[in-house]
């Protein structure tokens, strides 16, 4: 029985498909018998359904918000870049001081700066790899070799793991999209 923090920087609910993955996935550790509690940013939300009832999942691990400021009010003002940078940068921080203050046995996290920078401070780590980069390979692959544990979903990229030389005792080629 491990104690799991899920830290994730998204909006719950909504519409998109990382949504049930990331829920359906702490139900399922939870179901193993794992204390689970999903971390994601308090923040505005157009869809005002309860997440557990939105993706029709068992209430078996914790839903718990990071105080965060909204960023998508700054699109009326011109400042959305700069604005989303910041909100991402202070849930890198505040999810940082949740980990190392709760003590978790493990974090697991579809973010690789919040994973790299958690594991160099000795946090266990799984990271959830979804997509290549789309540029800096370099610090990309650097970063992923920081790493102890990573769930590569796509099949391409666990090949591309193969040819960067990450360890295949590192990664575990897991899809998603199944119960």
């Amino acid at each position: 029985d491990m104690r799991i923090l899920y830290l994730a920087n998204v909006r719950l609910p909504t519409e998109r498909a990382h949504g049930v993955q990331i829920m359906k996935m702490c139900e399922a550790l939870a179901l193993l018998g794992h204390s689970v509690e999903l971390f994601v940013p308090r923040t505005f939300n157009h869809l005002t359904e309860d997440p557990f009832d939105w993706y029709a999942v068992k209430r078996v691990f914790r839903l718990r918000t990071i105080p965060s400021f909204d960023w998508r009010q700054a699109d009326r003002v011109g400042l959305m870049p700069i604005a989303f940078r910041l909100q991402a940068f202070y849930f890198l921080l505040a999810a940082i001081t949740v980990a190392l203050f709760s003590r978790p046995d493990v974090v697991y996290t579809r973010q690789l700066f919040l994973g790299a920078l958690l594991s160099w401070c000795g946090v266990p780590v799984v990271f959830e790899d979804h997509e290549p980069p789309r540029g800096g390979r370099k610090l990309y692959v650097f970063l992923l070799r920081r790493l102890r544990r990573i769930v590569v979903v796509p099949r391409m990229l666990a090949e591309r793991y193969h040819e960067w030389g990450i360890r295949k005792e590192r990664y575990l080629f897991a899809p998603n999209g199944v119960d």
